[in-house]
């Protein structure tokens, strides 16, 4: 996992709001995108992860100013199996649906 952040908050507002969500597939059958526009306490952020062999892993970027931020996620849906070193197959998986 890769990981880079910068943020600096008003620490007297507890201000937060969903304004829009757009979400939506891709091509390959376990991908996933995510955009979100939220109202928030940030005065500034830059946020930047990468990560791998994990539940829902992906590549997501943050980017707020002045209250407003946009978030912006590609993920797989798939979760990590750490006993088997690899994702989950369900239809393999006992007990698991």
């Amino acid at each position: 996992m890769i990981a880079l952040n910068f943020t600096l908050r008003n620490a007297w507002s507890d201000r937060w709001k969903n304004i829009k969500c757009w979400a939506g597939g891709t091509p390959f059958k376990t991908k996933f995108w995510e955009v979100q526009l939220l109202k928030t306490n940030i005065i500034i952020s830059a946020e930047f992860e990468w990560t791998v062999r994990q539940d829902h892993a992906g590549i997501r970027l943050v980017l707020g100013l002045l209250s407003y931020e946009l978030d912006m996620n590609i993920y797989d849906n798939r979760h990590w199996n750490y006993e088997g070193n690899r994702y989950y197959i369900y239809s393999e998986e006992k007990g698991l649906h």
